[in-house]
């Protein structure tokens, strides 16, 4: 099935330790890492869902 994937990269943590926060945070962000970037489908994200990852990233800075 044909999907849009986000690449998200962190000043400070590597990709195993972001996804690994945003999984654990009170949001549960589900995501996969790849070539050294953690990854989002878009494909089922609503905009209230976007919302909270923007959210939770920014909580990290």
């Amino acid at each position: 099935m044909p999907t849009n994937l986000v690449k998200v990269t962190h000043r400070d943590y590597s990709a195993s330790e972001l996804e690994a926060k945003l999984r654990l945070s009170d949001s549960h962000i589900i995501s996969r890492v790849s070539h050294d970037s953690m990854q989002l489908d878009v494909r089922t994200l609503s905009q209230s869902d976007v919302d909270k990852i923007v959210k939770e990233i920014e909580g990290l800075a």
